[in-house]
């Protein structure tokens, strides 16, 4: 097999891994819909510092569990758990 089509193979696969990473940010979105509603009825506060800590050092967790950088790995989810929080405020 020759490079170019091993690179369109590998790239494909990317491709395919990258949309079902949207699409389980975008599940996880819904979620944090569903959150901010129960907070909102219960008069819950969104921000909640025990459950973030707790989450970080989950990530934490996963990165050594799947050998990828620690520092990306809290960095992604620093930005989807903002992401949540602002879903959670509308």
């Amino acid at each position: 097999m020759d490079i170019s089509k091993q690179l369109d193979e590998l790239r494909a696969m990317i491709d395919n891994l990258d949309e079902t990473i949207v699409s389980f940010i975008a599940r996880r979105q819904q979620m944090s819909q569903l959150i901010g509603r129960i907070k909102d009825t219960a008069q819950l506060a969104i921000y909640d510092e025990k459950r973030e800590n707790a989450l970080e050092d989950y990530h934490r967790q996963l990165s050594v569990k799947y050998a990828v950088d620690e520092s990306m790995i809290l960095e992604i989810f620093a930005l989807i758990i903002q992401q949540s929080r602002a879903i959670q405020s509308k």
